[in-house]
């Protein structure tokens, strides 16, 4: 598996950041009642831009992205599953949001996690 970490790590990264952008856009609305959506459907969108580019490299195979797929689900699914109901990779719900983006001069972190931080603080506002 990690010659195809190693492979598709550029292609992952722009994943990552795509990612990270939303969430630094969800922690700045003021409809906390739609965070939790959001949320959901920006890791459905960065799982399944991992998986496009996993599928899309010849370093990995089916093997080695059910792998990953199984460690990745193992860390968030418990959480994921009971917070996202149904905003999750089966339905079409994420399809029809709309998930807000970062402000263009707020600058784009290089860790996920204070932007995740800083989204749950945001609950309490």
């Amino acid at each position: 598996a990690g010659k195809c970490i190693n492979a598709v790590r550029p292609d992952a990264q722009r994943c990552v950041d795509e990612a990270m952008d939303h969430i630094i856009g969800i922690r700045n609305i003021t409809d906390n009642k739609m965070k939790i959506p959001f949320v959901c459907c920006t890791f459905v969108k960065l799982k399944a831009c991992l998986l496009d580019h996993g599928h899309k490299n010849k370093q990995c195979t089916e093997q080695h992205l059910n792998l990953l797929l199984r460690q990745s689900e193992q860390v968030s699914n418990g959480p994921m599953n009971m917070a996202c109901g149904d905003y999750n990779e089966e339905s079409d719900r994420c399809d029809k949001l709309v998930i807000p983006k970062r402000q263009q001069d707020e600058p784009l972190p290089k860790s996920f996690l204070m932007p995740l931080v800083e989204l749950f603080d945001s609950f309490e506002e």
